[in-house]
């Protein structure tokens, strides 16, 4: 794929793949902009550094970052919607940040504004009935965060978001105080199973049985950091948790606001 505009299409529609990326900032190269090439390749490059693992090579990277971002950043933004044209960029591409938008000001965002990133990301406070009723926003696709959180959340929205193809691109999937059935649990995880996941918060009353249907799905295997606040587990969910096939790549894990007893501790 040699085509400029295919392959910022692949990019648009692969947006977690560094590979398309990459083969972008080589065509870049042969088509006379090696800046935004390096730019590119830089800024993978950092990404896919755990921050557990940054060496002197990090520190190298961010003052080329800085540099190449000093020179090119107002040629690079200059096409993108005036309310955006002071974005960051991640892996070479702008990432639009939501966060200053309430609810309704979210859900009028249109798709041909949010189209001019690969990803956006909005805030944590989709509450109740607003969980549901976001599914059906246009702009939903270009999210890499969803988050759901009580009070008065529909008792069908997990199925709802399961089924809903809008939350491809949702690398972070934080449920955060909900109390999970294990079926639920379950439910999420197989949607997610083809998808990119490194964030998933479970981050209310999942309890041993949710526990233990987390550690036995291969969706677990994607996870980088894993968030388990107030989960109620006991020993017997952290022995299932920590004899999972599936752990091996979390680096980060959360039990705060869980009462462990010592038997659980040792776990």
């Amino acid at each position: 794929m040699s085509d400029e505009n295919a392959l910022l299409a692949a990019i648009w529609e692969h947006p977690h793949d560094d590979t398309v990326r990459l083969a972008y900032a080589d065509w870049l190269h042969e088509h006379g902009r090696p800046e935004r090439a390096e730019f590119i390749r830089v800024q993978c490059e950092l990404a896919a550094l755990d921050r557990w693992d940054e060496a002197p090579r990090a520190a190298k990277l961010r003052r080329r970052e800085k540099a190449l971002w000093k020179e090119g950043s107002r040629r690079w933004r200059a096409h993108l919607p005036a309310k955006f044209r002071r974005t960051a960029f991640e892996r070479g591409f702008p990432k639009f940040d939501l966060y200053k938008y309430d609810y309704p000001g979210l859900v009028k965002l249109t798709a041909d504004e949010l189209r001019h990133a690969p990803l956006s990301r909005y805030h944590y406070n989709i509450e109740g009935r607003q969980a549901v009723d976001i599914l059906s926003w246009p702009g939903l696709r270009f999210q890499e965060l969803f988050s759901p959180r009580p009070p008065r959340l529909p008792k069908d929205w997990v199925r709802r978001a399961a089924e809903c193809d809008a939350l491809r691109n949702v690398s972070e999937l934080c449920a955060i105080d909900c109390t999970l059935t294990p079926d639920e649990v379950r439910l999420l995880l197989d949607a997610w199973a083809d998808r990119h996941l490194p964030k998933l918060a479970l981050a209310g009353s999942i309890g041993d049985e949710g526990l233990a249907v987390l550690a036995a799905h291969p969706t677990l295997a994607k996870v980088r950091c894993l968030d388990l606040r107030g989960c109620r587990a006991t020993a017997a969910g952290v022995r299932a948790l920590g004899t999972s096939p599936h752990l091996g790549p979390v680096r980060e894990l959360d039990f705060s606001s869980t009462r462990m007893t010592e038997g659980a501790v040792r776990e």
